[in-house]
This record gives structure tokens, C-alpha cells and sequence, in this order.
């Protein structure tokens, strides 16, 4: 309320400053000109008599929206406030200019009952009324818009996260049922891992960034799961510099392009391959790299399924021009992928 009236205050001193050369000319220019003082304490009382009032419209303004849904009758009922406005305006500068010592008695009952400056102060009041109901009116759509638009958003965030959820239990449980026959000991102790995991996904469902340390925890257990499938066949290098740990990342960002990595491009090779996961900073700007030395693939556009195609929009959503996400196929050494993000904790 307090940041809400010095507004108010500012607005309206502003106000003051821009018109005292134009009512100083007034005056100098009048047959009966006035000490500047009083033209200035005048124009004060004025116009700090509607900052007086300017709350109460604004309150006005919040119970009478200017929407689609009644909006003839909440106009109507602005004019009409507007001119109410004018009418205690008009009285109110003209017996407070009188207890305030400048006007005498007989001025100030000339002007109380003026019609032609009693209908100048209703137009000035309506045109000061109409003003203010509009900036407010124009402030709350703008502030209403946005709302709408961060919650359409985290809704197609939260949208294209629980896809991810899905698609990278399907494939573990699908990884799993092969292992089941072939190695029961390794199936059990894939079933712990796999459930520690998904009580780690669960608790950091809600949010919509993490920790680059908290992600990379849990990219590790994920692949600690792919190392029990693959063996030795699977080697994973981390290339993570500890000033980009704090860093705020998509939540499940680097698993998905991980997951990628290992099932088209090292799991179809007899010898396996490496994985290599890389952060680093440069200046502002957070780069993120999972690289494979697995099967190339032309175009390397061919491997993005549900996984990849879901980071990407989710990085639009997020980031929009912020952002840059890039796959390129490296000849005779697999293929690497590259998202760059405004570095921020």
C-alpha cells in the first residue's frame, strides 16, 4: 500500500511541476494578476486534492473491471462517477481554497455556484477519472496476460516432463526383462537400483530446474543401471567443471540425450563405446555436451525420438532465442550433442 501511494504522490507531483508554467503564464497574463505563492498553492490544492481521491477510484476500478462481461453497464457506471467526481471536486477545491485563506467568502460562493465552472471541473474530472480507471485497466490485463501465459507454460512444461517419465521406465523395464533369464543375481540388483532411482525422478518431479550437481547425481545412478546391462562394454567420462555445479538446469535435461546415446549408439556395437558427459562455463553462458563414440548416424537427426524431441521443446518453452540446441554427426568418431543456456543459479 505504501509502494502504492508514493506512486500515486509521484504521478500527481508530476503533474503539479508540468502545469505551473502554463497557470504562471495564465496569470501573467490575466488583468488581474495574482503573487505567484498563491497561483502555486492553487494549482497544489488541485491537484493533490485528486490524489486524495485517486485511491478511492482506484478501488472503484477493481469492483467495476472494465471486461467483456458487463462491460456497457460498468462504463455507464464510470461516467457517472466521473461527473460525481467532478461535482465533489469542484466544491471541495473551492471550500478548501476558502479555508485555507485564498479565497475570501464572497469568491468562493461566486464559484460554488458558477454553472459554467461547475461544468468545467465535471468534463476535467471525467477526462482525470477516465485516465486513471484506464492505466489501471491497462496495468491489470497486462499483469492478468502474463499470469496466463507463465501458467499456460509451466503447464506445458509439466505436460512434457511426464512424458518423460514413461518413456525412460519403459525402456529400463524393457532392458530389465532381458536381463531376468540371463542373470537373476544382476536382475535383483538392477530392480534396487532401479527403484533408488525412481524415488530420486519422484522427489524431483516438481521442479522445473535443479542444481547442474543434483542432475548430475542422478544422471549417474541412471547410467550406473546401463553399466550393469552393458559391462564392460559401457564406459562413461565425466568432463564437469565445479564452478558450473550450482548452475540451474532443466530437471531431466541430460539423462534423455545420455538414454540416447547408449541405446542407438553404443548398444547396437559388439564392443560397446564411451559416453562422454561435458560442462563447462564460458562467460554467461552454461554449455552442456554428451558426446558417444557409438554408430554414426546421417543425418544425425534420425535418432531423435520421444527423448530428444521433448528436450528440445521443452528448451524453446523455457529458454526461447536464450538457448541452443545442436546434434552433429562426427565422422568416424559417433556423434555429440550440444545445449548452451544462459548461466544463471
Amino acid at each position: 500500500m505504501w509502494r502504492l501511494a508514493l506512486l500515486i504522490f509521484a504521478a500527481h507531483t508530476v503533474l503539479f511541476v508540468i502545469q505551473i508554467p502554463q497557470v504562471y503564464l495564465i496569470n501573467a497574463n490575466s488583468q488581474n494578476p495574482v503573487e505567484l505563492w498563491m497561483v502555486v498553492a492553487k494549482l497544489a490544492w488541485g491537484v493533490y486534492l485528486w490524489a486524495l481521491v485517486t485511491p478511492v477510484i482506484l478501488w472503484l476500478g477493481s469492483r467495476l473491471p472494465v471486461t467483456r462481461r458487463r462491460l456497457w453497464r460498468n462504463l455507464t457506471l464510470h461516467l457517472l462517477l466521473g461527473v460525481f467526481f467532478g461535482v465533489v471536486q469542484h466544491y471541495g477545491y473551492h471550500e478548501g481554497l476558502w479555508l485555507l485563506g485564498l479565497f475570501t467568502v464572497k469568491a468562493a460562493r461566486e464559484s460554488l455556484f458558477n454553472l459554467g465552472l461547475l461544468f468545467n471541473f465535471v468534463s476535467a474530472a471525467v477526462v482525470r477519472y477516465a485516465t486513471v480507471i484506464a492505466i489501471q485497466q491497462a496495468y491489470l490485463y497486462f499483469r492478468e496476460s502474463q499470469e496466463r501465459a507463465f501458467r499456460l507454460q509451466q503447464a506445458e512444461l509439466q505436460a512434457l516432463r511426464m512424458q518423460l517419465h514413461p518413456h525412460f521406465f519403459f525402456n529400463t523395464l524393457n532392458a530389465l526383462s532381458a536381463l531376468i533369464y540371463r542373470s537373476p543375481k544382476e536382475a535383483d540388483r538392477l530392480i534396487t537400483q532401479l527403484g533408488d532411482l525412481f524415488r530420486g525422478a519422484l522427489r524431483k518431479d516438481k521442479a522445473q530446474e535443479v542444481p547442474l550437481a543434483e542432475e548430475l547425481e542422478f544422471l549417474r545412478a541412471f547410467v550406473q543401471i546401463h553399466r550393469t546391462l552393458m559391462g564392460e562394454r559401457l564406459e562413461v567420462e565425466w568432463k564437469v567443471e565445479p564452478e558450473t555445479l550450482p548452475a540451474l538446469v532443466p530437471n531431466l535435461i541430460l539423462q534423455p540425450l545420455v538414454e540416447n546415446s547408449i541405446r542407438h549408439g553404443l548398444a547396437p556395437l559388439e564392443q560397446g563405446g564411451r559416453v562422454e558427459v561435458c560442462a563447462r562455463r564460458r562467460g554467461e553462458r552454461l554449455v552442456l555436451q554428451v558426446r558417444d563414440s557409438g554408430q554414426e548416424l546421417a543425418p544425425p537427426e534420425a535418432r531423435v525420438g520421444v527423448g530428444l524431441a521433448n528436450t528440445r521443446a521443452r528448451l524453446d518453452n523455457l529458454y526461447g532465442a536464450e538457448h541452443r540446441f545442436e546434434i552433429a554427426a562426427l565422422p568416424g568418431e559417433g556423434t555429440v550433442v550440444r545445449i548452451e543456456l544462459p548461466f544463471q543459479v
